[in-house]
């Protein structure tokens, strides 16, 4: 790949997706492209530049082009710490907040392959049983088709469920007759708690709803520079109600920016009332 290839590839990259990709990403950016040159049998980059930038790469190749430059990499109950003070902190006391007929809404933007909304659903299931008010409904987004197709199938490799609690796993979730398969699945009654939405962060947030209580948008804000960051923050509390919590990754921050939000702990932001 030339400097000017990946210089091309890497604007529209940022423009369409948000995604930055210095030069140090070169080699990176290489790799991943390489199953698409050969899934499409394109012997060369410069080949795969000219297709994606054809009428007809702009209308196939998008998705397949965010699908690679993708990091989706997640497990279930990923950062800990923020379960543990979703359900002995904050929870209750979004929970004291609803009126009657209310349902807990929460939002997991850049999901990937599923593992944090199911992760959310399994913890809520378990909390609410015995409390009011006892529904709830969780949307997920991600800009990936692929990763997308995966959560919302819900079956995992048995390697993921070390950090699933056990009482979760017993109630959770049910493993694949064919032991040989070494694969698990999420219930039904848990899987239709969770709605599943195609959403590039960049874009406007038609499709989603207002006045989430939860949201988090964990891992996904450092793959964008600060200006981007911003704007996706503000875009993000728009749809938080007033009291409401967004949760980021605990390597990302909104320190110097100038957003409706007080500062609970680290990682973890109340919007003003």
């Amino acid at each position: 790949m030339t400097e000017e290839e990946f210089l091309r590839l890497s604007t529209f990259i940022e423009g369409r997706f948000g995604i930055k990709l210095p030069v140090q990403k070169k080699t990176l950016l290489q790799a991943r492209l390489r199953k698409r040159l050969k899934a499409l049998s394109l012997p060369s980059y410069t080949d795969y530049v000219k297709y994606l930038f054809s009428k007809e790469g702009l209308d196939t190749e998008l998705e397949e082009l965010i699908d690679v430059v993708s990091t989706n990499k997640t497990d279930f109950f990923r950062e800990k710490t923020h379960f543990d003070l979703l359900k002995s902190e904050f929870l209750p006391e979004v929970l004291k907040q609803k009126k009657s007929g209310q349902s807990l809404k929460v939002w997991s933007a850049g999901c990937s392959t599923g593992e944090e909304p199911w992760s959310l659903a399994m913890m809520l299931a378990d909390v609410l049983a015995n409390s009011w008010p006892s529904s709830f409904t969780i949307d997920a987004t991600d800009v990936a088709h692929t990763v997308l197709e995966t959560a919302e199938n819900a079956v995992y490799s048995m390697a993921k469920l070390k950090d699933i609690p056990e009482a979760y796993r017993k109630a959770f979730l049910l493993k694949s007759r064919d032991s040989s398969l070494m694969l698990f699945r999420i219930a039904p009654e848990i899987r239709k708690k969770v709605r599943f939405k195609s959403l590039n962060l960049m874009d406007p947030f038609n499709k989603m709803e207002n006045n989430y209580d939860l949201i988090f948008c964990r891992n996904t804000l450092i793959y964008f520079d600060r200006p981007v960051q911003k704007q996706i923050a503000l875009k993000l509390i728009s749809r938080l109600r007033p009291g409401g919590y967004l949760f980021i990754g605990h390597s990302e921050s909104f320190i110097n920016m100038d957003i409706p939000v007080e500062h609970v702990m680290p990682t973890i932001y109340r919007k003003k009332m």
